[in-house]
């Protein structure tokens, strides 16, 4: 079982993450912050060279089993999270994510329709800014950039 800590007040980065988690459908337990989602840490944008810069804070890892998450009945999927300054006051967020679009263009990756399920799930927590989806053969990537909270929030699938 995965534990993930959140301030009980205000917003913060970790909640944003926190939220993001319980967004996807993923069982939160609100007192002890125990997610049920088969959730393994694991830091593999780096090892594939997609590790955005400029976050405040990430969590990333391999969900097994996807619930409510953009790729339906698709297991062992990468996920990452990554928290950036106001979205109001910084561009940071939009800025990584058309950083990490370029850099997979560059890697032969080609927009492809994003499900309409993905961009009209409706969040209680934020609005979003941008999303795409990207394909490679028979591999996709969805990245998103979301106001969340008062931050910037990148999810990269």
């Amino acid at each position: 079982m995965y534990i993930i800590n959140v301030p009980s007040i205000g917003p913060s980065p970790q909640k944003v993450i926190y939220y993001t988690l319980y967004e996807n459908e993923a069982y939160v337990n609100p007192y002890f912050g125990e997610i049920s989602l088969p959730f393994k840490e694991r830091d593999w944008t780096k090892e594939y060279g997609l590790r955005p810069s400029g976050y405040l804070k990430r969590k990333e890892g391999i969900v097994n089993g996807t619930g409510g998450f953009v790729f339906q009945n698709i297991t062992n999927v990468y996920m990452g999270i990554f928290v950036y300054p106001s979205s109001h006051k910084s561009p940071k967020c939009e800025n990584a994510f058309k950083d990490l679009e370029e850099r997979l263009k560059s890697k032969g990756w080609q927009r492809t329709e994003v499900p309409p399920e993905a961009l009209e799930k409706k969040s209680f927590i934020g609005r979003l800014i941008n999303a795409t989806m990207l394909q490679q053969g028979n591999k996709a990537v969805y990245l998103e950039c979301s106001d969340v909270m008062a931050y910037g929030r990148l999810i990269l699938y």
